[in-house]
Protein backbone atom coordinates (compact mmCIF):
# COMPACT_ATOMS: atom_id res chain seq x y z
CA UNK A 1 0.00 0.00 0.00
CA UNK A 2 1.22 3.85 -0.64
CA UNK A 3 0.82 6.50 2.20
CA UNK A 4 3.01 4.73 4.69
CA UNK A 5 0.33 2.01 5.38
CA UNK A 6 1.41 -1.51 6.40
CA UNK A 7 1.38 -4.23 3.94
CA UNK A 8 -0.24 -6.31 6.14
CA UNK A 9 -3.21 -6.79 7.84
CA UNK A 10 -3.09 -8.24 11.59
CA UNK A 11 -5.99 -10.07 13.21
CA UNK A 12 -6.48 -7.22 15.88
CA UNK A 13 -5.10 -4.02 16.97
CA UNK A 14 -5.23 -2.76 21.24
CA UNK A 15 -4.67 0.62 21.63
CA UNK A 16 -4.10 1.70 25.58
CA UNK A 17 -3.90 5.56 26.83
CA UNK A 18 -0.93 4.91 29.06
CA UNK A 19 2.47 3.20 28.74
CA UNK A 20 1.76 1.74 32.25
CA UNK A 21 -1.34 0.31 30.87
CA UNK A 22 0.39 -1.34 28.15
CA UNK A 23 2.60 -2.80 30.73
CA UNK A 24 0.10 -5.19 32.23
CA UNK A 25 -1.06 -6.29 28.62
CA UNK A 26 2.82 -7.31 27.67
CA UNK A 27 2.88 -8.99 30.82
CA UNK A 28 -0.45 -10.81 29.36
CA UNK A 29 0.74 -11.21 25.85
CA UNK A 30 4.00 -12.88 27.11
CA UNK A 31 2.02 -15.60 28.23
CA UNK A 32 -0.12 -16.26 25.34
CA UNK A 33 1.66 -14.99 22.48
CA UNK A 34 5.09 -14.60 20.64
CA UNK A 35 6.90 -11.44 20.12
CA UNK A 36 7.20 -10.89 16.16
CA UNK A 37 10.19 -7.98 15.24
CA UNK A 38 9.03 -4.90 13.45
CA UNK A 39 10.47 -1.87 12.20
CA UNK A 40 7.42 -0.05 12.71
CA UNK A 41 7.70 4.36 12.66
CA UNK A 42 6.09 4.39 16.09
CA UNK A 43 6.25 2.91 19.25
CA UNK A 44 4.24 -0.25 18.79
CA UNK A 45 4.91 -4.42 18.79
CA UNK A 46 3.36 -7.50 17.34
CA UNK A 47 2.28 -10.57 18.88
CA UNK A 48 1.53 -13.65 17.46
CA UNK A 49 -1.05 -15.95 19.29
CA UNK A 50 0.60 -19.17 20.37
CA UNK A 51 -2.70 -20.75 20.08
CA UNK A 52 -3.67 -19.96 16.47
CA UNK A 53 0.01 -18.43 14.79
CA UNK A 54 -2.41 -17.32 11.69
CA UNK A 55 -3.87 -14.36 14.42
CA UNK A 56 -1.35 -11.47 15.09
CA UNK A 57 -2.34 -8.72 17.35
CA UNK A 58 -0.59 -5.17 17.00
CA UNK A 59 -0.35 -2.93 20.38
CA UNK A 60 0.18 0.54 20.80
CA UNK A 61 0.01 3.50 23.42
CA UNK A 62 -1.41 6.93 23.23
CA UNK A 63 1.26 7.97 25.95
CA UNK A 64 -1.61 10.43 27.49
CA UNK A 65 -5.07 9.82 28.77
CA UNK A 66 -8.03 12.13 26.67
CA UNK A 67 -10.35 11.88 24.02
CA UNK A 68 -8.54 14.21 21.81
CA UNK A 69 -5.44 12.14 21.99
CA UNK A 70 -7.08 8.72 21.77
CA UNK A 71 -8.56 9.96 18.57
CA UNK A 72 -5.35 10.87 17.05
CA UNK A 73 -3.54 7.52 18.64
CA UNK A 74 -5.97 5.65 17.11
CA UNK A 75 -6.09 7.45 13.53
CA UNK A 76 -2.13 6.46 13.67
CA UNK A 77 -2.89 3.32 14.96
CA UNK A 78 -4.78 2.30 11.84
CA UNK A 79 -2.51 3.99 9.05
CA UNK A 80 -0.24 1.26 9.70
CA UNK A 81 -1.86 -1.88 11.06
CA UNK A 82 -5.54 -2.03 9.65
CA UNK A 83 -7.23 -5.02 11.44
CA UNK A 84 -10.83 -6.31 10.98
CA UNK A 85 -10.84 -5.76 14.68
CA UNK A 86 -9.63 -2.92 16.87
CA UNK A 87 -9.66 -2.41 20.77
CA UNK A 88 -9.42 -0.08 23.27
CA UNK A 89 -8.39 -1.19 26.98
CA UNK A 90 -7.54 0.57 29.94
CA UNK A 91 -9.16 0.70 32.92
CA UNK A 92 -12.34 3.05 34.13
CA UNK A 93 -14.19 4.37 36.75
CA UNK A 94 -17.57 2.98 38.04
CA UNK A 95 -20.01 5.21 37.95
CA UNK A 96 -23.19 2.76 38.37
CA UNK A 97 -22.31 1.03 41.89
CA UNK A 98 -25.60 -0.85 42.66
CA UNK A 99 -24.88 -2.51 39.32
CA UNK A 100 -20.77 -2.98 39.03
CA UNK A 101 -18.04 -3.71 41.23
CA UNK A 102 -14.42 -3.20 41.41
CA UNK A 103 -12.78 -5.81 39.19
CA UNK A 104 -15.21 -6.40 36.40
CA UNK A 105 -14.85 -5.72 33.03
CA UNK A 106 -16.91 -3.70 30.79
CA UNK A 107 -17.14 -4.55 27.03
CA UNK A 108 -19.01 -1.86 25.46
CA UNK A 109 -19.39 -0.56 21.78
CA UNK A 110 -21.83 2.11 22.89
CA UNK A 111 -20.23 5.64 24.43
CA UNK A 112 -21.85 9.08 25.82
CA UNK A 113 -19.97 11.97 26.30
CA UNK A 114 -21.01 16.12 27.40
CA UNK A 115 -19.13 18.79 27.64
CA UNK A 116 -19.28 22.53 27.87
CA UNK A 117 -18.81 24.65 24.63
CA UNK A 118 -19.46 27.87 25.86
CA UNK A 119 -18.92 29.66 29.16
CA UNK A 120 -21.91 32.26 29.22
CA UNK A 121 -22.92 35.14 31.67
CA UNK A 122 -26.07 34.77 33.11
CA UNK A 123 -29.21 36.52 31.61
CA UNK A 124 -32.47 37.28 33.73
CA UNK A 125 -33.92 38.30 30.34
CA UNK A 126 -33.18 35.19 28.61
CA UNK A 127 -31.72 32.52 31.21
CA UNK A 128 -33.47 31.27 34.83
CA UNK A 129 -31.63 29.14 37.38
CA UNK A 130 -33.35 25.83 38.89
CA UNK A 131 -31.95 24.19 41.95
CA UNK A 132 -32.49 20.65 41.22
CA UNK A 133 -30.79 19.25 44.28
CA UNK A 134 -33.87 20.81 46.30
CA UNK A 135 -36.43 19.13 44.49
CA UNK A 136 -35.03 16.51 42.08
CA UNK A 137 -37.24 16.64 38.70
CA UNK A 138 -38.53 13.06 37.49
CA UNK A 139 -36.65 12.25 34.13
CA UNK A 140 -38.19 13.57 31.31
CA UNK A 141 -38.26 11.74 28.03
CA UNK A 142 -38.23 14.84 26.04
CA UNK A 143 -37.18 18.77 26.42
CA UNK A 144 -40.31 20.63 27.56
CA UNK A 145 -39.29 23.89 29.66
CA UNK A 146 -41.71 25.49 32.22
CA UNK A 147 -40.20 28.61 32.20
CA UNK A 148 -41.75 30.48 28.75
CA UNK A 149 -38.65 31.62 26.27
CA UNK A 150 -36.31 31.10 28.86
CA UNK A 151 -33.54 28.69 29.01
CA UNK A 152 -33.27 26.46 32.66
CA UNK A 153 -29.59 26.58 34.33
CA UNK A 154 -28.68 23.58 36.57
CA UNK A 155 -28.15 25.65 39.58
CA UNK A 156 -24.47 23.06 39.81
CA UNK A 157 -23.06 24.56 36.55
CA UNK A 158 -23.16 28.17 38.11
CA UNK A 159 -19.46 29.04 37.08
CA UNK A 160 -17.26 32.66 38.64
CA UNK A 161 -19.89 35.39 39.00
CA UNK A 162 -22.94 35.07 37.41
CA UNK A 163 -21.91 32.75 34.69
CA UNK A 164 -22.43 28.86 34.25
CA UNK A 165 -21.25 26.17 31.41
CA UNK A 166 -23.54 25.41 28.48
CA UNK A 167 -22.89 22.11 27.37
CA UNK A 168 -24.03 19.54 24.57
CA UNK A 169 -24.65 15.75 24.58
CA UNK A 170 -23.27 13.54 21.94
CA UNK A 171 -22.52 9.73 21.24
CA UNK A 172 -20.87 6.92 19.33
CA UNK A 173 -21.12 3.28 18.53
CA UNK A 174 -20.39 1.03 16.78
CA UNK A 175 -23.29 -1.76 15.58
CA UNK A 176 -20.95 -4.57 14.63
CA UNK A 177 -18.70 -4.37 17.88
CA UNK A 178 -22.20 -4.44 19.79
CA UNK A 179 -23.44 -7.88 17.84
CA UNK A 180 -19.42 -9.30 18.53
CA UNK A 181 -20.05 -8.39 22.34
CA UNK A 182 -23.53 -9.66 22.88
CA UNK A 183 -22.49 -13.14 21.24
CA UNK A 184 -19.12 -13.32 23.19
CA UNK A 185 -20.95 -12.51 26.08
CA UNK A 186 -23.76 -15.25 25.70
CA UNK A 187 -20.79 -17.97 25.64
CA UNK A 188 -20.16 -17.52 28.95
CA UNK A 189 -15.94 -16.35 28.90
CA UNK A 190 -16.23 -16.05 32.76
CA UNK A 191 -15.96 -20.12 32.84
CA UNK A 192 -12.52 -19.69 30.33
CA UNK A 193 -11.00 -16.00 31.58
CA UNK A 194 -10.35 -16.32 35.62
CA UNK A 195 -10.37 -12.98 36.61
CA UNK A 196 -8.63 -11.69 39.91
CA UNK A 197 -10.18 -10.66 42.99
CA UNK A 198 -8.60 -8.45 45.50
CA UNK A 199 -9.54 -9.72 48.75
CA UNK A 200 -7.18 -8.23 51.41
CA UNK A 201 -9.11 -4.58 49.93
CA UNK A 202 -12.69 -5.96 49.57
CA UNK A 203 -14.95 -3.53 47.92
CA UNK A 204 -17.07 -2.15 50.79
CA UNK A 205 -18.93 0.54 48.52
CA UNK A 206 -20.30 -1.30 45.39
CA UNK A 207 -24.18 -3.41 46.35
CA UNK A 208 -22.52 -5.96 44.25
CA UNK A 209 -18.93 -6.01 45.95
CA UNK A 210 -19.38 -9.71 47.14
CA UNK A 211 -20.02 -11.30 44.29
CA UNK A 212 -16.82 -12.53 42.18
CA UNK A 213 -15.74 -10.08 39.14
CA UNK A 214 -17.27 -10.23 36.11
CA UNK A 215 -16.80 -10.16 32.39
CA UNK A 216 -20.23 -7.64 31.36
CA UNK A 217 -21.88 -5.07 28.47
CA UNK A 218 -22.89 -1.59 28.56
CA UNK A 219 -22.86 1.89 27.97
CA UNK A 220 -19.74 4.02 29.06
CA UNK A 221 -19.35 7.67 29.34
CA UNK A 222 -16.93 9.13 28.38
CA UNK A 223 -15.45 12.28 29.45
CA UNK A 224 -12.60 15.11 29.15
CA UNK A 225 -11.17 14.86 33.13
CA UNK A 226 -10.64 12.15 35.56
CA UNK A 227 -13.62 11.99 37.84
CA UNK A 228 -12.28 12.18 41.35
CA UNK A 229 -16.24 13.29 43.45
CA UNK A 230 -18.66 10.99 45.59
CA UNK A 231 -21.23 14.20 44.29
CA UNK A 232 -20.35 14.54 40.87
CA UNK A 233 -20.73 10.68 40.24
CA UNK A 234 -23.99 11.27 40.93
CA UNK A 235 -24.44 14.30 39.50
CA UNK A 236 -23.61 12.42 35.56
CA UNK A 237 -26.11 9.69 36.83
CA UNK A 238 -28.65 12.27 37.11
CA UNK A 239 -27.90 13.97 33.90
CA UNK A 240 -27.61 11.46 32.38
CA UNK A 241 -31.54 10.50 33.05
CA UNK A 242 -32.58 13.64 32.40
CA UNK A 243 -32.05 15.55 29.18
CA UNK A 244 -34.16 18.79 30.15
CA UNK A 245 -31.68 21.09 31.08
CA UNK A 246 -29.30 20.84 28.29
CA UNK A 247 -28.96 23.75 25.86
CA UNK A 248 -28.58 21.24 23.32
CA UNK A 249 -31.02 18.35 24.71
CA UNK A 250 -30.19 16.18 21.27
CA UNK A 251 -32.20 12.91 21.02
CA UNK A 252 -34.18 12.13 24.13
CA UNK A 253 -33.31 10.04 27.36
CA UNK A 254 -32.61 6.45 25.86
CA UNK A 255 -33.13 4.68 29.03
CA UNK A 256 -29.57 3.26 28.86
CA UNK A 257 -27.31 3.86 32.37
CA UNK A 258 -23.63 4.36 31.91
CA UNK A 259 -21.51 1.85 34.19
CA UNK A 260 -18.20 4.05 33.98
CA UNK A 261 -16.59 6.56 33.33
CA UNK A 262 -13.22 7.16 31.06
CA UNK A 263 -10.99 9.69 29.37
CA UNK A 264 -10.11 8.29 25.94
CA UNK A 265 -13.50 5.92 24.48
CA UNK A 266 -15.20 8.79 22.85
CA UNK A 267 -12.50 9.93 21.00
CA UNK A 268 -11.73 6.66 20.02
CA UNK A 269 -15.66 5.38 18.84
CA UNK A 270 -15.43 9.28 16.96
CA UNK A 271 -12.87 8.61 14.64
CA UNK A 272 -14.00 5.78 13.30
CA UNK A 273 -17.61 7.18 13.28
CA UNK A 274 -16.08 9.94 11.09
CA UNK A 275 -14.30 7.50 8.94
CA UNK A 276 -17.47 5.90 7.89
CA UNK A 277 -19.03 8.84 6.35
CA UNK A 278 -16.20 8.40 3.36
CA UNK A 279 -16.45 4.78 3.47
CA UNK A 280 -17.98 2.46 5.37
CA UNK A 281 -15.99 -0.45 4.09
CA UNK A 282 -12.76 1.20 5.69
CA UNK A 283 -14.09 0.98 9.22
CA UNK A 284 -13.12 -2.09 11.79
CA UNK A 285 -15.31 -3.77 14.31
CA UNK A 286 -14.06 -1.72 17.24
CA UNK A 287 -15.06 -2.17 21.12
CA UNK A 288 -13.22 -0.64 24.56
CA UNK A 289 -12.61 -3.16 27.14
CA UNK A 290 -12.13 -1.66 30.88
CA UNK A 291 -11.38 -3.29 33.82
CA UNK A 292 -13.24 -1.11 36.74
CA UNK A 293 -10.47 0.26 39.09
CA UNK A 294 -12.28 2.71 41.59
CA UNK A 295 -15.57 4.51 42.34
CA UNK A 296 -14.91 8.04 40.63
CA UNK A 297 -14.81 9.39 44.28
CA UNK A 298 -12.33 9.88 47.26
CA UNK A 299 -9.50 8.29 45.01
CA UNK A 300 -6.54 9.52 46.85
CA UNK A 301 -7.65 8.00 50.38
CA UNK A 302 -8.75 4.49 48.04
CA UNK A 303 -5.75 4.46 46.75
CA UNK A 304 -3.22 5.44 49.42
CA UNK A 305 -5.57 2.47 51.60
CA UNK A 306 -5.40 -0.06 49.36
CA UNK A 307 -1.93 0.13 47.83
CA UNK A 308 -3.56 1.28 44.63
CA UNK A 309 -3.86 -2.53 43.93
CA UNK A 310 -7.34 -2.40 42.83
CA UNK A 311 -5.42 -0.57 40.04
CA UNK A 312 -3.13 -3.45 39.20
CA UNK A 313 -6.03 -5.90 39.78
CA UNK A 314 -8.46 -3.80 36.51
CA UNK A 315 -5.76 -3.61 34.21
CA UNK A 316 -5.02 -7.32 34.29
CA UNK A 317 -8.53 -8.37 34.24
CA UNK A 318 -9.08 -5.73 31.15
CA UNK A 319 -5.88 -7.23 29.36
CA UNK A 320 -6.78 -11.10 30.03
CA UNK A 321 -10.73 -10.08 28.83
CA UNK A 322 -8.92 -8.51 25.54
CA UNK A 323 -6.38 -11.49 24.12
CA UNK A 324 -9.55 -13.86 25.46
CA UNK A 325 -11.78 -11.75 23.22
CA UNK A 326 -9.77 -11.65 19.93
CA UNK A 327 -9.21 -15.47 20.43
CA UNK A 328 -12.88 -16.47 20.68
CA UNK A 329 -15.25 -13.61 19.56
CA UNK A 330 -16.64 -14.17 16.07
CA UNK A 331 -15.67 -11.06 13.90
Amino acid sequence: MSGGRNDQTVTASIVTALDEENGYLNEVLKSRCDRVPTDRPYKSSIWKVKSDPNKTIAVASIGRMGNVRSAAMTAAMWRYHTSPLIILLGIAGILDTAQFRLGDVILSADVKTRYPNKLKQLNTREDVVVDLTATPREPSASYSPPFDGLTEVDSRELYFDNGYLRHIRDKASCGKGLNAIQSYIAARPDRRVHLRDNKQHPDNISAQGTRKPRIQSATVFSWGMVVDHDEYRQFLLHKNEDHSLDYYPGEAADGKGIASVDMESFGFFAFFEELSRFDVRMTPTRITVRGLSDHAGSKTKFQKDTKDSWRRVALENAALTAIDFIENAHI
